[in-house]
């Protein structure tokens, strides 16, 4: 949970769709040990789209891939960073 007691807001950039669609279903019905939900997930983006999604969902969290190009992988944090 973020500071103000709201879900952590998750953003997942990964160019892999069924895994990250995978991953979102876990963290939207994940609960901490009160029962509350600790996540909510903001986007689903590849590497290209990261930052837009970024700029307009506002995230706590970005989850994204690196075992692909590692410039790939550089290029989408350089951006994001801008954010």
């Amino acid at each position: 949970m973020s500071g103000n007691g709201a879900p952590t807001k998750v953003l997942i950039a990964d160019g892999h769709a069924m895994f990250a669609q995978a991953l979102a279903e876990m963290l939207d019905v994940a609960e901490d040990e009160t029962g509350c939900r600790g996540f909510e997930v903001v986007g689903l983006a590849d590497g290209g789209g990261a930052a837009q999604t970024a700029e307009s969902a506002r995230p706590d969290v970005v989850v994204t891939e690196v075992d692909g190009s590692p410039w790939a992988a550089r290029e989408t944090v350089r951006c994001l960073m801008v954010v």
